[in-house]
């Protein structure tokens, strides 16, 4: 969980080595609704704390012998969609 203003993100970061995978690619539709009931769960445990969420997804993508490559993708889906 991060903040932006008073927004919510709910974060999930994918990282992948070599290939040619993206780490999006492994965010499936079981895991995103996962991370949505989650967020559902944490939202009602924390009355009030934030006006608007979103779900952000992280790739770091690791090349070997270079630098990490990070991509951020704010509101990335809604709930379990893609």
């Amino acid at each position: 969980m991060a903040r932006d203003g008073d927004t919510v993100a709910f974060v999930e970061v994918k990282s992948r080595g070599p290939g040619p995978q993206a780490p999006a690619e492994a965010l499936g539709r079981g895991q995103r609704r996962r991370l949505r009931r989650a967020a559902e769960a944490w939202i009602h445990s924390h009355p009030g704390v934030g006006r608007e969420f979103r779900f952000d997804l992280v790739g770091i993508r690791l090349p070997e012998g270079g630098e990490p490559r990070i991509d951020h993708r704010p509101d990335a889906w809604h709930g379990d969609g893609p």
